[in-house]
């Protein structure tokens, strides 16, 4: 080999080094969940169920970072703008284009405080709820549809006293005694458990709708990404059932105000 061939030789073998580090560092990210996780969470999921799924998240993955919005994610939004966006939606569901996952039930539940049912005659049927003063969100005409086991409905009209989108005020509304709610399920699970609530007329239901994760492409979905939505699948699809709550109390974990030791007189 000529000396003009073995400079020109160890040149390209320190191109190809090169080129093989960036490999192994594009494998390695590829592989490591790290990176920046955009996505957007209805604000009641962030409250009640997923603040300390996120923070156990990013304890187990010190190279991720997450920023979550709690605005809600429209079709007039490019998706491409995010990596995740979680959705409450209820039936009949729009088109879209976008690809979903379902990630679990999201029940409803008509609830009141027992001092204000004691105010009332014993409540029998849906159409007396026009007699009790409510509370509700926001919507064009506050009308509760209530579907039996026979599938039969029932629309009960109603004027509340108090209308907000903010779950953690209608509950306190609900455990203060201003008003009958509809309200999710997540959000009253103690407060029934406990008594501070009571579940009325449980044959007959609000419509159930369901959580789901929107992004843009599977094939694009990165490893911190898909990480995190891998737990969202796990932790949530108990949603309706007291198995999630167990699991926090057995091991002293206090998840949202949900699971907090307050009561209608706390300021929380």
């Amino acid at each position: 080999m000529t000396q003009v061939g073995l400079a020109y030789y160890q040149d390209c073998k320190k191109l190809l080094d090169i080129a093989d580090d960036a490999h192994r560092t594009v494998q390695s990210y590829q592989q490591v969940p790290q990176g920046i996780v955009r996505m957007t969470c209805p604000k009641i999921l962030l409250d009640f169920r997923l603040a300390g799924l996120l923070s156990g998240f990013l304890r187990q993955h010190p190279r991720v970072q997450i920023q979550v919005s709690s605005e809600e994610w429209s079709q007039q939004t490019p998706i491409e703008q995010l990596d995740l966006a979680l959705q409450i939606e209820f039936p009949p569901l729009a088109d879209s284009q976008t690809i979903k996952r379902r990630l679990c039930a999201y029940p409803q539940v008509l609830v009141a405080a027992p001092a204000l049912l004691a105010q009332y005659p014993l409540l029998q049927d849906p159409q007396q709820l026009s007699e009790f003063p409510t509370v509700d969100e926001m919507q064009h005409r506050h009308i509760w549809q209530l579907t039996n086991a026979a599938q039969v409905r029932q629309w009960v009209q109603h004027t509340p006293r108090l209308v907000t989108e903010n779950a953690l005020s209608l509950r306190r509304a609900g455990l203060d005694g201003i008003g009958v709610g509809v309200l999710p399920y997540m959000a009253v699970f103690k407060d029934l458990r406990e008594g501070r609530l009571q579940h009325l007329l449980p044959e007959w239901q609000p419509p159930c709708g369901a959580v789901y994760a929107t992004f843009a492409s599977r094939q694009g979905v990165s490893p911190a990404t898909r990480s995190l939505l891998d737990l969202l699948s796990a932790e949530l699809q108990d949603t309706d059932s007291e198995e999630y709550y167990r699991r926090y109390q057995q091991s002293g974990g206090e998840d949202a105000c949900v699971l907090g030791g307050d009561t209608p007189n706390d300021p929380s």
